[in-house]
């Protein structure tokens, strides 16, 4: 009986060997998909990281061009702005001479018609002198004609007289 319970004894162990060793394949069956599940998980995980490097190494790129870009239209902007300001400053140098211009030819004109007008008045005032002057020798020379006719007809009727006189004494 001792080998009968020797045999029933390794047959049980046989048994729970076998059920141990098939606990142990399904246990390495499972591992084994794990396994290649955390393999493929990985392989993944390293395309979507190779994929996430690439991306941001593109967005790194565009952002390096797009700051070059700006940098560039930057310094354009800056020069076109200094190029403007010189312009600016040349016109405005151009309008202040040209103010200067005007109100030197405007001083000038206003000199120029206050002299006019120093001038007409001098004339004015010596029209009106000269407009006195000839009333006065208007006047001399009505009196002085009045004298002159007067002496005439003096004369005249002198000599109209001395003629008579000596027609009288002649004869």
């Amino acid at each position: 009986m001792a080998s009968q319970s020797k045999l029933s004894q390794a047959e049980i162990m046989i048994q729970h060997l076998e059920l141990e060793k098939s606990i142990l394949k399904t246990a390495e069956a499972r591992l084994l998909q794990e396994k290649e599940i955390l393999h493929r998980q990985k392989s993944s995980s390293a395309l979507v990281l190779e994929n996430l490097n690439l991306v941001k190494l593109s967005l790194e790129k565009s952002e390096d061009e797009k700051a070059m870009r700006l940098r560039n239209r930057n310094e354009d902007l800056e020069k076109e702005v200094g190029l403007l300001r010189k312009k600016i400053d040349s016109e405005q140098d151009e309008f202040r001479e040209s103010v200067r211009a005007w109100e030197k030819s405007t001083q000038d004109l206003r000199d120029k018609l206050e002299e006019a007008q120093k001038v007409e008045k001098e004339r004015q005032e010596e029209l009106a002198t000269l407009n006195v002057k000839m009333e006065e020798i208007k006047q001399v020379l009505g009196e002085t004609q009045e004298k002159l006719e007067l002496a005439e007809s003096t004369l005249s009727t002198r000599y109209l007289r001395c003629s008579f006189v000596h027609l009288v004494f002649a004869s």
